[in-house]
């Protein structure tokens, strides 16, 4: 087996989840998270758009908020275990404030 590092700065890269997600307006329902090297779900929350979600045009209108600040979507009888770090993960830790909160 040959090993190669990883030419990554993206926390996320280094802590793969089962499953992830960039933003949490996603619908999970009766999934099963088992097995990661990091968490089972893990919702990218940040106080900025990524990759081709920068450029959509509720993005550039102004009528998506960022990550951080969503509604979460609907996520229902999931289950995570046997991975080595936490069930489900906000990252950055702290940095998720929906709305209602």
């Amino acid at each position: 087996v040959q090993v190669e590092n990883l030419l990554s700065s993206v926390d996320s890269d280094h802590k793969p989840a089962t499953f992830w997600m960039a933003t949490p307006r996603n619908t999970l329902i009766e999934n099963v998270a088992a097995g990661a090297a990091d968490s089972g779900f893990w919702y990218e929350v940040e106080g900025f758009h990524r990759g081709n979600s920068a450029t959509a045009q509720e993005v550039l209108d102004g009528s998506l908020p960022f990550p951080s600040r969503q509604e979460m979507g609907i996520f229902d009888g999931n289950k995570a275990h046997s991975n080595y770090g936490v069930g489900l993960k906000t990252y950055p830790s702290g940095g998720y404030k929906p709305p209602n909160e």
